[in-house]
């Protein structure tokens, strides 16, 4: 893989150079994956000692998902260096459509959820449905937070953390839901 370089200034006004990040992964959702990525790790060990089976295998597919999420996005942006630096208004309309079909899939299946609950429902199934309420949550706040546009750096950089949450929130809740259906019936 190819790191590309760019020109940044420094605080002497001399020009340097530095490895760019891809877009979606700047520093802060880098670390907050790498986070995200260590801390469902081990309470996926954890689980495997401590709780059901199917939610320890339910939250280690989410690091896996995000570790696997993260190596393509690198590959992905390793192919285009002439990515513009600024954020423009289809950064906005991007976030807004996304937003909206995260928050419409995890509405309706947290509604069959709901629908087939019961006094026995298993604890994976109730942590897929929380993290689905979550994941909902965030969709709101992200079409919210982008509704007039997008105009910084610092904006898409909100907007990138969390889109990213809502999709990890999605991705748990059918992950658990899929671990359930596999492992305990």
């Amino acid at each position: 893989m190819r790191v590309v370089m760019r020109p940044v200034a420094s605080p002497g006004g001399q020009a340097t150079r530095r490895p760019a990040l891809p877009a979606p992964l700047t520093r802060m959702p880098l670390r907050l994956s790498q986070l995200v990525i260590g801390i469902a790790t081990a309470t996926g060990a954890w689980l495997l000692v401590t709780g059901p089976i199917a939610l320890a295998a339910a939250t280690l597919s989410l690091a896996a998902t995000v570790a696997l999420v993260v190596g393509v996005s690198l590959v992905w942006d390793s192919f285009d260096e002439s990515r513009p630096d600024l954020a423009t208004g289809k950064h906005a309309e991007a976030f807004q459509s996304q937003a909206a079909g995260l928050v419409t899939l995890q509405g309706v299946v947290l509604t069959l959820v709901l629908t087939l609950a019961d006094q026995t429902t298993s604890t994976t199934i109730k942590a897929g449905g929380v993290a689905l309420v979550i994941g909902v949550l965030f969709g709101l706040v992200l079409a919210g937070l982008v509704a007039l546009g997008i105009s910084g750096q610092g904006q898409l950089l909100i907007a990138t953390l969390v889109f990213n949450l809502t999709v990890w929130s999605c991705a748990y809740g059918l992950l658990c839901l899929a671990a359930a259906l596999v492992l305990e019936t």
